[in-house]
């Protein structure tokens, strides 16, 4: 090969090697933004993760709400049907009911054993909880 064609081989080589570097530049830039859309989808991802455990948390809360209220409402009920409290035993569950912000949704009474039931609203949902009680040794 003479002088001349060598020249113009490597001329060729080296506008291919440049042709090839600007084509891997331009994917490079059209590749720019992509970790910003990224981050902004996983930080949607966290804060729709966290706001779903918020309320999930939340109706939990709720529910134990209830169920405390229940039980004190049912004890209260069964302390004033048993004779040891005067009044009405309903009533003093319902009273006890409003008084752990929840509201009494039934209230039954077999003999001096107590049964009730209560509802607590979250998101505007409700939740509810029963309970039983009655002297000790009671059915």
């Amino acid at each position: 090969m003479g002088e001349l064609e060598r020249r113009d081989t490597t001329r060729r080589s080296g506008a291919e090697a440049r042709s090839r570097r600007r084509r891997l530049s331009a994917r490079i830039r059209s590749d720019r933004g992509a970790a910003s859309v990224l981050a902004v989808a996983v930080i949607g991802v966290v804060i729709c993760s966290g706001t779903v455990a918020v309320a999930l948390g939340g109706a939990f809360a709720a529910r134990r709400v209830a169920a405390a209220a229940a039980d004190a409402a049912a004890l209260a009920a069964a302390d004033v049907a048993s004779g040891l409290k005067p009044g009405s035993p309903c009533q003093a569950a319902e009273s006890v009911a409003a008084a752990n912000a929840a509201q009494l949704l039934s209230c039954e009474l077999e003999g001096v054993v107590a049964i009730v039931e209560t509802s607590v609203s979250y998101l505007g949902l409700p939740a509810r909880a029963s309970a039983r009680a009655g002297p000790p040794g009671t059915p």
